[in-house]
């Protein structure tokens, strides 16, 4: 017998709404995204080449593209496969950590999606990935650390959340000694290999988008910056009173990420890097996560008042930023 909560209702509910909203990007309903050319482009390396490592792109989405699609698949086709599935495996780690995955997609699509599904698809892939992992709850935290890692192997950027994990297994998670000692040096390891990645494949790359990069400064109080920035100290605020160890792990890493990710903007974005934003967004993407667990944790109290304003104020920013990333 099928037992249908709220949970999973309102999962089935956003699992539909984030399929048509798939369907609508994929033929072009809101318009031409900055890189959906590029991804066109993409699609047709990808399926010109047998190897995996034979072009510049991450092999595990080269590997999902050569699955889903060949050299007659239509770009919209593909376009509503992988934002669909990047789309869906955030409702299922909504569901997975017992949030409202209507209240995700609400927060979701008023920002993020803009960037992420609508523009950088590999990015968003390799979060979604990552944000299903740390949201299984019969995984231990290293395991789903090292499955989480996969996410690698979509998109690059994935890093600065991995960071954020690392940071959850030491501080958080390991309560023994010789655990922080493992996973420090784990941590070690791991950025000596993803610099060593770094420098051979995509040093070259960042040092000509530098050059073709206007050399402006990055505008530090946008509405995004303000509003992330507002949205993470609450929710860090809101993450102490319940308590650490009492908050999911995917929450806690979303919310360390998006706080990571705010300082890393700061910091670039006063020497205008060109990076600050693409970080902030990356980094940041997990808060609706994180704020679908804290609507239902709420409960009736004064504080399901403030996520509610929060909500509000994402959708009215939402419709400008979503003008900005378009061609």
């Amino acid at each position: 017998m099928l037992i249908v909560n709220k949970t999973n209702f309102f999962a089935l509910i956003a699992f539909c709404a984030a399929l048509i909203f798939a369907l609508l990007v994929s033929v072009g309903v809101f318009g031409e995204a900055r890189d959906t050319v590029n991804y066109i482009r993409i699609f047709v390396e990808i399926n010109r080449q047998d190897s995996l490592w034979s072009l510049r792109y991450e092999p595990l989405f080269v590997l999902l593209v050569q699955l889903i699609s060949g050299p007659q698949t239509k770009p919209a086709v593909v376009f509503f496969l992988l934002i669909s599935t990047a789309l869906t495996l955030k409702v299922f780690a909504v569901r997975n950590i017992n949030g409202n995955a209507l209240i995700f997609l609400v927060a979701y699509l008023s920002l993020w999606a803009a960037t992420l599904e609508f523009n950088q698809i590999r990015t968003a892939l390799a979060v979604s990935l990552l944000a299903l992992v740390a949201s299984c709850k019969g995984i231990r935290d290293l395991w789903a650390l090292i499955l989480g890692s996969i996410s690698f192997g979509l998109h690059y950027s994935i890093a600065g959340i991995l960071a954020a994990f690392w940071i959850y297994l030491v501080f958080v998670s390991s309560r023994k000694l010789w655990q922080k000692v493992v996973f420090v040096s784990l941590i070690a390891l791991s950025v000596y290999v993803f610099f060593s990645i770094l420098s051979v494949r995509f040093i070259p790359r960042i040092e000509l988008l530098a050059e073709l990069t206007p050399k402006t400064a990055v505008r530090v109080l946008s509405l995004f910056s303000v509003y992330v920035t507002s949205v993470t100290a609450v929710m860090l605020f809101y993450c102490y009173r319940v308590g650490v160890k009492d908050v999911p792990r995917l929450v806690a890493i979303g919310v360390g990420s998006s706080a990571i990710g705010i300082v890393l903007f700061f910091s670039l974005a006063v020497q205008g890097g060109f990076l600050a934003y693409r970080i902030l967004e990356t980094m940041s993407s997990l808060l609706p996560l994180a704020l679908a667990w804290a609507w239902v944790h709420a409960g009736r109290s004064l504080w399901r008042a403030i996520w509610i304003l929060v909500l509000l104020i994402g959708a009215c920013i939402g419709p400008g930023y979503w003008s900005g990333v378009k061609v």
